[in-house]
């Protein structure tokens, strides 16, 4: 539906593609879009993020807290309530203004990018805990 609303935008869907093909892609694209059921912290939107993109997502599954999917409520739709045109605006909006809109989404980058070391963080202290 989306790629019918935004006609002229050329939207290709990440399907029966090699891991090269994917990054591929993803290294020559400014916006990724999951309107799946994000069962958990999702590997592409977080590797999109990374690479640069813009992500849009929808609101179910893990994508629906901020703690998995940690994007601004403006890069967030429900898929079933959402007007398919404000959700094409946000696309097009991310293609025409893509400085401002990657900026949107930094701190989304720095999260992904200190998760390790929080991680590491987090065990040493329940290390303390456990063994204190």
């Amino acid at each position: 539906m989306i790629a019918r609303a935004g006609s002229e935008i050329d939207f290709v869907p990440i399907m029966n593609m090699t891991n090269a093909e994917v990054k591929d892609l993803l290294l020559h694209s400014r916006v990724y879009i999951d309107f799946g059921e994000h069962p958990g912290k999702d590997r592409i939107p977080r590797e999109a993020a990374i690479m640069g993109l813009c992500v849009i997502t929808g609101k179910r599954g893990a994508a629906a807290n901020d703690q998995d999917v940690f994007i601004p409520d403006s890069f967030k739709f429900d898929e079933k309530e959402a007007d398919l045109d404000i959700i094409t605006d946000r696309i097009r909006f991310c293609l025409d203004n893509y400085d401002e809109a990657i900026a949107d989404l930094a701190d989304y980058r720095t999260r992904i990018t200190s998760e390790k070391a929080l991680f590491s963080a987090e065990v040493r202290e329940l290390r303390g805990i456990l063994w204190n």
